[in-house]
């Protein structure tokens, strides 16, 4: 019996400004500095199987949660945000249910070169470098309008089942007990106490979606529920903060602006004394090692006064 032919690479290149790429920073910025990982984890599982795409299914997202040390949810937000940014090609997602792209596929051929024979499947071609004679095109099969009720069938029943493995179909609900749906109306009771902000609120906000934001705030994003429900708290008290902060996206994506601010104020309010000195001169610890003299008066006076105790 001969050999199978081989489809995966046992290893594939990766761009050196693979992180300076604007589709991997906007992901970056939405999903986490986790998502490079995931991203990384998903492209090896393309170039190791098929070799230029992977069908998406659960199982994909499990092995890629697993390998990465992270969660399922995680991955398919991941994967998400990187057909929105094209990434991955989004047509050949909706049409297919595959993960892939030009640049793939362009780094696939290249990486084969040297192979007798390399199959590719018209349908899911995005690439243009088939020119060559070890690289076969298995013809697209008929089309939709030539397709029998039984095949149309077939083929309605598959993009049903595909649907349910797309990762947008994959919403969260979050039970009104929770820590994220309790926080977004916390949020929403904070705003709605500014009169402000009252007036150009029109409708209650979804707090579903509010409450997935800050689910990422916390699982994403490293905060602690307490830490995202101080700083609820602060901007809402902050003349600046509480007209920009109206929802839970916009709270996420300024958190770490807002706990630099909050951490700063704090610090800056915060005076060191060593001891309550007379009403003449209240005498702070900067004032006195600045004045060496202050210091002297300072530490007389709190001697005379111990003296006395005694």
């Amino acid at each position: 019996m001969a050999r199978p032919t081989k489809k995966g690479l046992d290893y594939f290149p990766l761009d050196v400004n693979f992180l300076s790429d604007i589709k991997v920073r906007r992901i970056v910025k939405a999903c986490g500095s986790e998502s490079v990982h995931i991203l990384i984890a998903l492209l090896a599982y393309i170039y190791r199987d098929d070799g230029y795409h992977v069908r998406w299914n659960d199982d994909i997202a499990f092995l890629v949660a697993d390998e990465v040390g992270t969660k399922e949810g995680s991955v398919v937000e991941v994967t998400n945000k990187a057909l929105q940014v094209n990434f991955f090609d989004k047509d050949m997602f909706d049409n297919y249910n595959i993960l892939t792209s030009k640049g793939i596929q362009d780094r696939y051929v290249l990486a084969t070169k040297e192979r007798k024979e390399v199959v590719l499947e018209e349908k899911y071609l995005l690439t243009k470098e088939v020119n060559r004679s070890n690289i076969i095109v298995m013809p697209r099969h008929n089309s939709v309008n030539g397709l029998s009720n039984t095949q149309r069938k077939e083929k309605e029943s598959k993009k049903k089942k595909s649907n349910k493995d797309s990762p947008k179909s994959r919403k969260r609900i979050y039970d009104e007990s929770s820590d994220y749906y309790q926080l977004s109306l916390h949020l929403y009771q904070k705003i709605n106490q500014d009169t402000a902000a009252k007036e150009d609120w029109t409708k209650q906000p979804n707090y579903q979606n509010w409450a997935d934001d800050i689910r990422k705030l916390v699982e994403l994003d490293g905060k602690s529920v307490e830490k995202v429900r101080k700083m609820i708290d602060w901007c809402q008290g902050d003349n600046f903060w509480k007209t920009n902060i109206l929802s839970a996206q916009k709270l996420r994506d300024h958190f770490e602006k807002m706990e630099k601010q909050a951490k700063s104020l704090r610090a800056k309010k915060t005076v060191t004394r060593k001891e309550i000195l007379p009403d003449w001169k209240e005498v702070t610890e900067e004032e006195m090692m600045i004045d060496p003299e202050v210091e002297k008066r300072a530490q007389a006076y709190i001697a005379s006064k111990k003296a006395v105790e005694k």
